[in-house]
Formats: structure tokens, sequence, C-alpha cells
């Protein structure tokens, strides 16, 4: 059966083969150079054209432009500053003190004194022309007696108060002995602070200075 079949079909495919329209592909056309590059760019030149008629017209906004500032936060660094100092000489006066019952003063370890006490004291206030006697107390610490042949006291510096200048001893001071030595005196009529200074005297020798100051209300 399969034998008799077989010529059959091939008759068939023969015929078929030969009625039907033989189909050929087209060749695909061959692009121009360009010309989708140029249809793309007319296409985009359009559609800018449209938009352009459609949208309202550009405004201009200004804009403002912020000024740079200053975000340094780098630390000055000191600057150092020079001072010149110019040494300028000061003079000041330097105040002479008045001598004070405690002072002593001899020539040699022979002619020598002490004082003990003054009558009036340093800057005792008198009235002008007060009348007054000048009291120092002296001890003899020199090696020779003070005679009273000899030695005498005498007008040496300062304010002449005195109403005599000089005086002998009214005796005899030994080593270690004291005496009062005594000057009559009147203070001056103008107010004011006054000393005067007086000595012992033995020959050239003068020993044992005695300072008095005064104060004139």
């Amino acid at each position: 059966m399969k034998h008799k079949l077989f010529p059959f079909l091939c008759l068939i495919l023969v015929l078929i083969a030969c009625e039907l329209p033989v189909f050929y592909a087209s060749p695909a056309p061959t692009p121009i150079p360009g010309l989708i590059g140029t249809s793309v760019a007319k296409t985009v030149v359009a559609a800018r054209t449209q938009t352009a008629l459609i949208l309202p017209p550009p405004t201009h906004t200004p804009t403002m432009t912020l000024l740079p500032t200053n975000t340094s936060t780098e630390t000055p660094s000191p600057t150092a500053t020079i001072i010149f100092i110019i040494p300028t000489s000061t003079f000041t006066r330097t105040a002479t003190p008045l001598p004070t019952s405690t002072e002593v003063e001899f020539s040699d370890e022979n002619w020598a004194c002490r004082l003990i006490s003054k009558n009036p004291v340093d800057n005792q206030a008198l009235t002008p022309r007060a009348d007054f006697d000048a009291r120092w107390v002296v001890e003899n610490t020199g090696k020779k007696s003070w005679s009273s042949s000899d030695v005498d006291y005498i007008y040496y510096s300062g304010t002449k108060m005195h109403k005599k200048e000089a005086y002998d001893l009214t005796d005899t001071v030994d080593r270690g002995e004291s005496t009062t030595i005594i000057v009559d005196m009147i203070a001056p009529k103008n107010a004011g602070t006054y000393s005067t200074t007086w000595t012992l005297r033995s020959g050239q020798n003068e020993f044992c200075r005695l300072h008095m100051s005064i104060v004139v209300k």
C-alpha cells in the first residue's frame, strides 16, 4: 500500500511546485548618505519653531551676584613692637639735715667730747626777739683735760644770735667728766628757722662742735 502511495505523493509535490508563484524578497533600498541626519535636523528645527510659537516670550530676570566673604580662620601673628627708652637725668635736691643732739665732732683722740643734752632742743619755737640761754652738756672723752686756763668755746658759724662771741670754761674738765656750755642769745625778729654752731678750742685745736636750731614764729 505504501509503495502505491509514494509515486502519487511525488506527483502532487511536482504539480504544486509548478503552480505556486515564486516570491522574491525585494532588496532593501540603499540609504543615501546624509539623508537621515538632514531629516533629523529638520525635525528638530521644526519642533523648536513650534515650541517657540506656543511658549510666551522669555523675560530677563537679573540675578544677584554675592560678594565673596572672608571665611579665613587664620589667626594673625603678633607683630613685635620696639620701644626705645631714653634715660633722662633727674636732679634730686637733697636736704642737709640739721644737727641733732647726738652729733659729736672732734679733731683727734686727745681732744674729743660727747654731747649729752642741749636746751633748747632743735627746732624749738620761740617768739621774735626772745632772750634765751643756749646750753650744751658735754663730756670730755679725749685724753687731754680741758683746763679753764687754756680751753674756751667760741662762735663757729650760722646765725649770729649770741651777745658774746667767746667764753672761758668755768672750771677744768678731766677725762670722763662733763660740763655745761652756756651762751647768752636773743632770737631774730623775723619769723623763720635759724641755726648756730659753736666749738671748743685749745690753742689752735678746735674740737667738740655744738649745733642748735630754733624756729621763730
